[in-house]
């Protein structure tokens, strides 16, 4: 798998993203990720790869990853839609975070 930096120098060659505050962003979230090992996804690659084909298979790493450590996929793309793990939008996650904030009862 790709590196976060090495994602974000590669968007930051096309118009509208500025590499300086992509980076920063990057240096300031690091300390939250944990980079996972090839050995924890690696026995899932079989699986993965037959449940993401139709859409993307390149991305059979991060299915994997998520079925092996049984959490959800955040992604805006459709392409882990219907492989059977749970899939989080960036609003769904925002309205989470912000129940998750205010201990608040839910609002209807």
């Amino acid at each position: 798998m790709r590196s976060p930096f090495s994602f974000v120098a590669t968007m930051a060659s096309r118009p509208r993203i500025e590499a300086p505050p992509a980076f920063d962003f990057l240096d300031k979230i690091e300390t939250l990720l944990e980079v996972v090992e090839e050995t924890t996804y690696s026995p899932w690659e079989g699986q993965s790869r037959v449940r993401i084909q139709p859409r993307d298979p390149v991305e059979w790493p991060v299915l994997a990853t998520a079925l092996a450590l049984d959490l959800p996929i955040w992604t805006e793309a459709r392409d882990f839609f219907g492989c059977g793990i749970a899939t989080w939008v960036t609003r769904t996650v925002e309205v989470y975070l912000q129940d998750a904030d205010s201990n608040d009862e839910p609002s209807a």
